[in-house]
């Protein structure tokens, strides 16, 4: 088990932004703050719901499934040029 799932698993009991879908707990992204590559592979910095800025990670889009619109409204915003930073105020 890794220790992010740890970290969620622990501390959002009760949470305002946790879900359950399809017998999976999952947490609700609030926006979607920059882009990067990582080896080959678009990785996004997500600022979850009902957590602070110490609780964003980097997701694939894999992981973003149920999200699209905010991605897609991330790369209609900003661009697809992933050198450019594009932090956003939260």
């Amino acid at each position: 088990m890794g220790v992010l799932y740890c970290y969620y698993h622990l501390f959002s009991q009760n949470f305002t932004g946790q879900h359950d879908i399809e017998g999976e707990e999952e947490w609700e992204v609030e926006r979607i703050l920059n882009k990067r590559k990582v080896q080959g592979k678009d990785k996004y910095l997500v600022y979850w719901k009902g957590f602070t800025a110490e609780g964003d990670t980097w997701e694939g889009k894999e992981n973003l499934e149920n999200a699209k619109e905010l991605v897609e409204e991330f790369e209609r915003k900003y661009g697809r040029n992933e050198r450019e930073v594009r932090w956003q105020e939260r």
